[in-house]
């Protein structure tokens, strides 16, 4: 009785404050296709903000800052407070992991501002029943973002200069390939531009697959293939092998491999593409995965320097080299190639917050998809999916370290962990 109450009370506070939630959706809306559209201010500093001794803050992390604090100052006017799950006590433990044992002051205030604000703000859509309107948001982040790549790899750049000369223009090494330069649209790197559209193309197939949208179905096929053009002009493999994996556990989610219909029709495209210039391209650029390729070759050294570091010593074992620590490891023992990055965020987090810190990772983002597979929130399948890709996509960079893709993450981990005391509590 005391839970459902508990209920009452959130759709009851819903009703009656109609106008002031609808400003909090119109900020996260503007937050997330932020999110989705905006560069880091390092690359064009016209989206700094403001310089401060914990770093530069950014459009991005001060109308996330402002979202956070408005939402925040809401539940505590109006007397409600999410309730802890499993997922919150691994997410306190490492903070105070980081905490502890850290390096770098900006980089602590990033985890503090993306991760935990993020995962926090996923807390308050799930309380004020905000999903849909997050979903929207995505949907219509990705297709401007992808317009915006197709616009600036055809027709004209958007952006010509970095602020800090690090933005991408580099070639995806094919001869004769449909676009000889990678594409980075308005992000400023094809890898984190490929993981940043990825989350719009899962929620269009999930649409499709359940037909719940209400877009119909001869518009959404048309967005879907726009913004996988757009994730193809990028050449990112890890990207491209993240979204064929979700997609055939998505397939297999929904039973598409049991219809004989889905067979033909399945066999029929993939002839049909594999015909096609794409497929060519694609072959050739998942050719160079080879310990003779630079990037390949990096990935696969960092994995002996990582575990190299952390068994220095058993505190660094346990607790790693403090959030920030790995830049200066890089800087005294660099890597043969000089590439002063990990690109691998569970390396990263294993180096950086140690096996603790790895573990505490593993147990968060294994409880959220955990919660996303039970079969009572199959109408918000599309957290699940994107999670899945995302962690997948993290073995190919540190995904958590971009603010554009970091903070959609945590904000979806954020989601599941009040989802899982929804549904402890039989509330949804």
């Amino acid at each position: 009785m005391k839970e459902q109450n508990y209920l009452n009370n959130v759709i009851s506070t819903r009703n009656n404050n109609s106008i002031i939630l609808y400003i909090i959706n119109l900020i996260i809306g503007v937050l997330i296709i932020g999110i989705t559209n905006l560069p880091s201010s390092s690359a064009v500093p016209i989206f700094k903000v403001v310089d401060t001794p914990l770093g530069a803050i950014s459009f991005t992390r001060i109308t996330l800052l402002m979202t956070l604090l408005i939402c925040i100052m809401y539940l505590l006017l109006v007397g409600k407070v999410p309730k802890l799950s499993s997922i919150d006590v691994s997410m306190y433990l490492l903070a105070l992991t980081v905490i502890i044992n850290y390096k770098d002051v900006t980089k602590l205030a990033y985890f503090f501002l993306v991760i935990i604000g993020s995962y926090f703000l996923g807390k308050i859509i799930v309380f004020f029943r905000f999903e849909s309107y997050l979903r929207k948001s995505i949907i219509i982040g990705g297709i401007i973002q992808a317009i915006l790549v197709i616009y600036s790899t055809y027709v004209n750049p958007i952006i010509t200069s970095a602020g800090e000369n690090w933005w991408y223009a580099g070639t995806n090494g094919i001869e004769g390939a449909i676009s000889s330069v990678r594409a980075s649209g308005t992000i400023g790197h094809p890898v984190v531009l490929a993981a940043v559209l990825m989350p719009s193309v899962l929620i269009l197939l999930d649409d499709i697959l359940t037909k719940k949208g209400r877009i119909i179905l001869f518009l959404q096929v048309p967005i879907i293939l726009t913004i996988l053009f757009a994730i193809f002009l990028t050449y990112s493999r890890g990207t491209w092998l993240s979204l064929i994996g979700v997609f055939i556990y998505i397939l297999y989610k929904y039973g598409v491999f049991k219809k004989l219909k889905s067979w033909v029709i399945g066999t029929v495209i993939l002839i049909a593409f594999s015909l096609s210039p794409f497929a060519a391209d694609i072959s050739q650029r998942l050719a160079l995965t080879d310990s003779g390729h630079f990037s390949f070759s990096h990935r696969q050294y960092m994995y002996g320097w990582s575990f190299q570091r952390v068994l220095e010593d058993p505190i660094s074992f346990l607790f790693g080299h403090g959030i920030g620590g790995s830049k200066i490891l890089l800087q005294e023992y660099p890597p043969p190639d000089a590439l002063l990055v990990i690109d691998n965020i569970y390396l990263t987090f294993l180096v950086e917050m140690g096996v603790l810190g790895l573990g505490l990772l593993g147990f968060t983002i294994y409880k959220s998809i955990k919660v996303y597979s039970m079969q009572k929130l199959n109408g918000n399948m599309w957290v699940l999916f994107i999670i899945l890709g995302l962690s997948l996509n993290g073995i190919t960079f540190e995904i958590y370290n971009w603010e554009q893709i970091g903070s959609l993450f945590w904000i979806l981990i954020g989601m599941a962990s009040a989802k899982r005391y929804c549904l402890l509590h039989s509330k949804y």
